[in-house]
């Protein structure tokens, strides 16, 4: 940081020169970046299963993580891919992902994987994990969460009860 006087006080300006400056630049980008490579990792998965929707939730999401939280990450596989959630080329893609955020965060990533038709049971009982994805989910690839419940009601109910649970 550069000072300079302002009449009775002091300005601060950031010293673009100084050998750390790119370094402090990347520290505050690193957040971004996680999220791009999370996207870009999925989004490979093309060649393999798809995914329907995918987000990143919790602590990291919130920005409230730290050195010992987990980057918690939701997949929900494409219900229009004829793969299950048993599927080895699914276990496989949901392993190097939990391993490559490891590598880049130094932190354990938790992906929770899910079906449509498990993900209905989520909403209906009303589990807490919803209401947290949709309080501070950010949409990684696939189609948003908003859509997604109104896609997953379609499929798999349409009570009025169940319609006032998923709120889309």
């Amino acid at each position: 940081v550069v000072t300079e006087p302002a009449g009775r006080g002091v300005l601060y300006r950031l010293n673009t020169e100084h050998v750390l400056y790119e370094h402090l630049m990347g520290m505050s980008t690193a957040r971004a970046e996680i999220i791009r490579r999370i996207t870009r990792e999925i989004e490979s998965w093309s060649a393999g299963v798809p995914v329907w929707h995918a987000s990143v939730f919790g602590s990291f999401a919130r920005g409230e993580a730290d050195v010992h939280s987990d980057v918690d990450v939701l997949v929900v596989i494409d219900p229009d891919s004829g793969a299950e959630l048993t599927d080895e080329r699914w276990a496989v893609q949901l392993t190097t992902l939990a391993r490559q955020l490891r590598v880049w965060t130094g932190n354990d990533g938790q992906v929770l994987d899910t079906d449509s038709s498990t993900l209905w049971d989520l909403v209906q009982t009303q589990d807490p994990l919803v209401t947290s994805w949709r309080t501070d989910a950010l949409h990684l690839t696939g189609i948003p969460l908003p859509q997604l419940l109104r896609e997953v009601r379609a499929r798999h109910g349409k009570t009025s009860q169940s319609q006032n649970l998923v709120g889309a």
